[in-house]
Formats: structure tokens, C-alpha cells, sequence
């Protein structure tokens, strides 16, 4: 029912593996932000991506997490119909695609 930050990716992501809420997703992050709350994510059976819903990567500064009922179901409302999240990204931001590179 509504979008929520508590202001910490990890503190996010932890409150995913604990079942506090359902999903997050976060961009600009970085690796030492995300390490040990993705390994904690992993312990828990939580399903973490990228926003795309590839791989998580702790490079690619993008990630979506989500218990892994919800995952795909909410993936498919966030991203567009060639499986991009750009929608999500901030205002003005561009992500360079591979053909663009």
C-alpha cells in the first residue's frame, strides 16, 4: 500500500530477510552498503536481483529484493516490456545499454 525508505540499504534489505516488509529496490548503492545484508538475504531464502532481475551483482549498484513468493510478481510491475527497470531509476538518469556503448 505504500513505498517506505528507512534510510539504510542494509537496514532495508535485512527487513526483507526478517519478513518486516515485503520487497525493496535501491540504486546508487555501494558494495560495502549491501555485502552483509545480501548474505544475510541469502540465509533467509530471499530473492535478490537486479532490477532488471538478473543476477545481483555487488558492482552493479542496482538491486531488488523480495520474498521469493513476491518476486517475480512485483518484478513484472516494475520493469517494462523488454524486462528493463528504467522506470525506476531517478528523474533524469540514463542507464548506457550495451549497443549504446
Amino acid at each position: 500500500q505504500a513505498l517506505r525508505c528507512l534510510g539504510s540499504c542494509a537496514l532495508n534489505m535485512c527487513s526483507v530477510a526478517a519478513g518486516r516488509i515485503d520487497a525493496y529496490y535501491e540504486w546508487g548503492m555501494h558494495p560495502w552498503d549491501v555485502a552483509a545484508a545480501w548474505l544475510i538475504c541469502a540465509e533467509a531464502g530471499v530473492t535478490v536481483t537486479d532490477l532488471d532481475g538478473g543476477e545481483f551483482s555487488l558492482t552493479a549498484r542496482r538491486t531488488f529484493v523480495a520474498n521469493s513468493r513476491l518476486h517475480p510478481k512485483l518484478l513484472a510491475v516494475l520493469t517494462d516490456d523488454k524486462g528493463e527497470a528504467d522506470g525506476l531509476l531517478p528523474w533524469g538518469v540514463k542507464r548506457k545499454r550495451a549497443e549504446e556503448a
